[in-house]
């Protein structure tokens, strides 16, 4: 049931340094907003919601960037998901990111929603978190007094404790993709209007030939967390796209591999069945993107 919001404190800071600032003065008992397309429905509805304090980022412009760094890309936390998907430079070397961002909500939600509130709220179906598994992205955070760094699995693998009190995440690093490697982002939601997906799931694909060098598969919304399906992908590994049954009988072997949730969307039985065809049809479409 809606209700109205909970009274909460509220700093909206000018900078980074002043969001820093107040970060570590009012820890723990806050709760960050970005874009709020999470928060406030949290707060409305009144679920996962132990803050008396809201510490509002989302004037930080100086951390809403896409950035063209030699090897790799870089994208401040508070980029608009709608950035992502019109940005040239994300659609030249990172094109899943754009993918995933036309299959992000509406235009007013993709304008408010931002990169940094996707991944932190470290819901176990948010879309960025699977693209930072297949594409080794690094994660930059900032306190008061350090900085520091952790890769997208240990920093999924946290939930949201992976940015601590008085953290902010500034900054993703993610390496550019080579021209032979193909990537896909399929998103299984069941009816349009719904917005909890059944499950998602991202596959990056490299050949080497017709030999599949290297391969990586995410799979999301189906248990407590995202995760990367590792004895699928060392199965594929070596193996030849060409011989199509070979790879489809590693693929079968998905629903073994995992224990799905149950839930109003989907059944557990349901989303173990759909794992195998939706990796499928992932994994297909990022071999026809491998040029």
């Amino acid at each position: 049931m809606i209700t109205l919001l909970p009274r909460f404190e509220y700093n909206k800071p000018r900078n980074l340094e002043e969001a820093l600032e107040i970060l570590e003065k009012v820890k723990p008992n806050y709760r960050v907003l970005a874009g709020g397309t999470d928060l406030l429905l949290e707060m409305k509805f009144k679920t996962r919601y132990p803050a008396n304090t809201i510490v509002d980022i989302s004037k930080l412009n100086e951390l809403r960037y896409v950035r063209n760094r030699d090897s790799h890309i870089a994208i401040g936390s508070m980029t608009k998901v709608e950035d992502l998907k019109n940005s040239e430079i994300i659609k030249r070397y990172l094109p899943i990111l754009a993918e995933i961002a036309s299959e992000f909500g509406t235009w007013q939600i993709r304008n408010m929603a931002t990169i940094g509130g996707n991944i932190c709220n470290a819901s176990s179906s948010a879309d960025y978190l699977l693209a930072l598994l297949i594409l080794d992205a690094e994660l930059n955070i900032l306190s008061l007094t350090k900085k520091r760094h952790i890769k997208s699995e240990p920093f999924i693998n946290e939930g949201r404790e992976a940015v601590k009190p008085g953290e902010l995440l500034a900054e993703i690093t993610i390496p550019k993709l080579s021209s032979n490697v193909g990537t896909s982002f399929l998103k299984y939601e069941g009816r349009n209007v719904s917005s909890i997906p059944i499950l998602n799931t991202a596959c990056l694909l490299e050949l080497e030939d017709h030999t599949i060098k290297d391969v990586r598969i995410a799979l999301g919304a189906v248990e407590h967390l995202p995760r990367r399906l590792r004895p699928v992908e060392e199965k594929l590994k070596g193996l030849s796209v060409r011989d199509k049954d070979k790879v489809d009988k590693v693929l079968q072997t998905i629903p073994s591999l995992i224990n799905p949730k149950s839930g109003v969307v989907a059944s557990a039985e349901y989303r173990r069945a759909m794992s195998y065809v939706f990796v499928k049809r992932a994994f297909s479409q990022a071999l026809e993107r491998c040029s």
